[in-house]
């Protein structure tokens, strides 16, 4: 359920690709330093873009990124790592704290054994983000929680596992560093469909290989066909769109909005049988 938030690389100019590829690396850098080599595997995109996000509306000037070499790539050349800050380590915090729940989810579910492992290697990680944000932690926890029972049930209301991984979303943004509070409920809203989006296009992904492993999917189960999928996500990405809008962001605008606009759009149409490739 992760890595869906991405730009269209293609549409995107040099200076902005090598800035987006910084924040990456960035956040891997600081998940790595916060919770040790292993934890940076759990590395996704979607936590790539919460960070940026969180910098454009940290109210500050862009910080310059730092050439520096790459623990997993030593013999190559230096690459921009963005500085690290509130907003790496918030998401790096959130990055770790939703796949170890949901690496638990699966192992508790399906008894997956690559959940099991991976469970191991992030369980030190697991119990430091807690100590530092509880109250982010808990609310991942009980959006996984009831996400999961939606699925023992085989819920057949079609967006309602949808919504409880938004509200799971928007649950944890509540915790997020935001230096203009006025921002919350819009940025909150952001979180909301943008993570309903996220569920959305996962569950149409992987419907072929749950129906033959018979895991739960809801548009399996409700019979949903590609245009009733295609309005709910399209639904949700013009949600997210407004509520982004109605921020103020100072940083990162232009991949942003890459992001949102030209991106999420790509996905969704390759997902649906368009011909609009992404390349991320």
């Amino acid at each position: 359920m992760f890595g869906y938030i991405v730009p269209l690389k293609q549409e995107l100019r040099m200076r902005e690709l090598a800035q987006y590829n910084a924040y990456y690396c960035g956040l891997c850098a600081s998940i790595g330093a916060r919770f040790g080599q292993a934890a940076r595997l759990t590395l996704n995109y979607d936590s790539t873009f919460l960070a940026m996000l969180l910098t454009g509306l940290s109210g500050g000037a862009a910080q310059p990124c730092i050439p520096r070499s790459c623990g997993y790539k030593p013999f190559q050349k230096k690459r921009l790592f963005a500085p690290d800050s509130d907003a790496l380590r918030f998401s790096a915090d959130f990055n770790v704290a939703l796949a170890w729940y949901k690496l638990r989810d699966d192992w508790q579910d399906e008894k997956k054994a690559s959940a099991l492992a991976g469970k191991g290697l992030l369980r030190r990680a697991a119990k430091q983000v807690l100590a530092d944000r509880p109250k982010m932690v808990s609310a991942v926890e009980a959006g996984i929680r009831e996400l999961s029972v939606l699925e023992r049930e085989r819920c057949n209301i079609l967006d309602a596992p949808a919504d409880c991984f938004a509200l799971l979303m928007r649950a944890a943004g509540k915790e997020a560093p935001l230096a203009d509070v006025r921002m919350k409920p819009a940025f909150e809203a952001l979180l909301y469909n943008i993570g309903k989006w996220v569920y959305l296009a996962d569950a149409w992904e992987d419907r072929e290989r749950d129906a033959r492993t018979g895991a739960y999917n809801v548009f399996n189960v409700t019979g949903a066909d590609a245009e009733r999928a295609g309005f709910l996500m399209h639904y949700s990405i013009h949600e997210a769109i407004k509520a982004y809008e109605l921020l103020d962001i100072a940083v990162n605008r232009e991949i942003l909005d890459n992001i949102l606009y030209d991106g999420c759009a790509a996905r969704t149409q390759k997902l649906l049988g368009g011909k609009h490739e992404q390349s991320v």
